[in-house]
């Protein structure tokens, strides 16, 4: 059903547009203050397009080596791991 795809795609989008805002936006302006915050904004950005860049052909590279459950696994471990850091912060 195309609705309900489309419900599904609106859901990630609102669960993934809030952590990105506080970590692009609340956490720069608590790390780098008034006067550095933009650009603390701007290496954080930087930081995620350079991972979002690399992370094709790693990920790719952990499927084709060990397979897709390996590599979603992976994918688990490195959010959760990114949760609890954010937690103890």
């Amino acid at each position: 059903d195309r609705g309900r795809r489309g419900s599904f795609v609106a859901y990630a989008a609102v669960f993934l547009l809030a952590p990105y805002t506080f970590c692009s936006g609340v956490l720069a302006l608590k790390l780098g203050g008034q006067r550095g915050g933009a650009a603390a904004a701007g290496l954080i950005d930087t930081a995620g397009y350079l991972g979002a860049t690399l992370a094709g052909s790693g990920v790719g590279r952990l499927a084709d080596a060990f397979g897709w459950g390996w590599a979603f696994a992976a994918l688990a471990a490195v959010a959760g791991l990114t949760l609890a850091v954010a937690a103890v912060y």
